[in-house]
C-alpha cells in the first residue's frame, strides 16, 4: 500500500459514518436562552431575529469533505424587550435520514436591520465533527449575551452581507414560513435602486418567499 492511498483510507475513515443512516439515530436539545445586545452601548436589542438550526451534515466521495445535506430542526424566535429569546428544549427525534449532527447543532443566526448579522456555532471538537458529541444537543452559547455591531458599510457592501445571511435551507416549506427571510426582505427600501444587484436578490427573496427554495 503507497503512503498516498493510505492517507486517503484514514481521511474517509471518520466519515463514513456520516453520509446516511442505516440505523436510527436518536437526538434531542436542550434549551437555549440568550440576550442580544448593543455592541457599543450593551443595551438590550428588541425584536432581533434569533434562528436556529439543526444541521445535518455528511461527507462527498468526491472530494471527502463535510456538506450540508439537510436539517433536523428549525427553530426562529423574536428577541423581546429585554434583548431576551429563548428556544425551548426538544425530542426526542429519531433520524433515519441521510447525515448526522456535528457542531453546528445548532447553527445560530441573529438578524436585525441596521446591525451586522451573527452566525454561530458550537466549537467544531473531533467528536463533535465525527458525529460522536452524544444524542443530547447542547448550544455553546446557551446563557451568553451576544453583541451586534451596528453596520457601518456602503449600500454594496450591506447588499453583500444580506446575501451571505440567508440560511442554506434543504426544505423549502423553511423559506416559506422564515421570519429572517421577512426581515432582510425589510430593507428592500433602505438600500437604493441604484445598487448593483438590488432588483436580482430582492426579487429571489420574495420568491423563497412565496414558493421557496
Amino acid at each position: 500500500m503507497t503512503p498516498k492511498l493510505l492517507w486517503m483510507l484514514l481521511a474517509i475513515a471518520p466519515l463514513a459514518a456520516l453520509p446516511a443512516c442505516a440505523t436510527p439515530v436518536t437526538y434531542s436539545a436542550e434549551s437555549i436562552e440568550g440576550w442580544i445586545v448593543d455592541a457599543e452601548t450593551k443595551q438590550p436589542i428588541e425584536g432581533a431575529v434569533v434562528l436556529a438550526d439543526w444541521v445535518l451534515e455528511g461527507s462527498t466521495m468526491v472530494d471527502f469533505k463535510f456538506t450540508r445535506v439537510g436539517d433536523l430542526k428549525i427553530l426562529e424566535t423574536i428577541t423581546d424587550q429585554n434583548g431576551r429569546f429563548r428556544f425551548d428544549a426538544w425530542g426526542p427525534i429519531t433520524h433515519w435520514g441521510r447525515g448526522l449532527l456535528t457542531y453546528m447543532d445548532p447553527e445560530i443566526f441573529v438578524f436585525k436591520n441596521g446591525y451586522e448579522y451573527q452566525r454561530l456555532a458550537n466549537l467544531p471538537t473531533k467528536a463533535a465533527i465525527e458525529g460522536k458529541a452524544g444524542p443530547v444537543r447542547r448550544s455553546e452559547w446557551n446563557g451568553k449575551k451576544i453583541e451586534l455591531k451596528r453596520f457601518t458599510g456602503t449600500p454594496n457592501e450591506r447588499l453583500r452581507m444580506l446575501e451571505k445571511a440567508i440560511p442554506a435551507f434543504e426544505r423549502r416549506e423553511d423559506y416559506k414560513q422564515s421570519r429572517l427571510l421577512k426581515a432582510i426582505l425589510a430593507e428592500k427600501d433602505l438600500i437604493p435602486d441604484s445598487t448593483e444587484g438590488k432588483a436580482p436578490f430582492f426579487n429571489n427573496t420574495v420568491r423563497r418567499l412565496l414558493e421557496g427554495g
